[in-house]
Parts: C-alpha cells; structure tokens; sequence
C-alpha cells in the first residue's frame, strides 16, 4: 500500500506545473526565500518556516477511482 501511495503522490508532482524538483537542502531553500524578501522589503514571521507537502485522499465512491490531492504547510 506504500508503494502504491508514493507512485500515486510521485506522477502528480511530476505532472502538475506549478511544482518544479529541487535539489537544494531546507536551509538552502530558506535562505534563498530569506535573500528574496530582503530584496523586497518583505517581513514574515516565523511561523512561515515551512515548506508545503502534499498528501491525497481516495476517493472510493466514485468509478474509476479517483484522488483527491491536499497541498499544505504543515
């Protein structure tokens, strides 16, 4: 069942747009955001250190099956 969840959650984000790989560590990732809003002028607070995941629901109900895709900054 955990092969199946991985395959499933790999070929949305190989298959949506708006999410690109990256091969940067978490710091890096932050520091570059950091570097960003610098630039701009921009202040956030802390609680906006995270960086979003994505998980799906089945939706067994409905035939064929179907995913239900959550995107969030937990």
């Amino acid at each position: 069942m955990k092969k199946i969840y991985l395959d499933i959650i790999s070929n949305e984000l190989k298959s949506v747009q708006t999410s690109q790989r990256v091969n940067n560590s978490k710091i890096e990732i932050f520091a570059s955001h950091d570097s960003f809003n610098n630039k701009y002028g921009i202040k956030l607070d802390d609680n906006f250190n995270n960086l979003p995941s994505v998980h799906w629901l089945p939706k067994v109900h409905k035939r064929p099956y179907r995913f239900r895709f959550i995107y969030s900054d937990l």
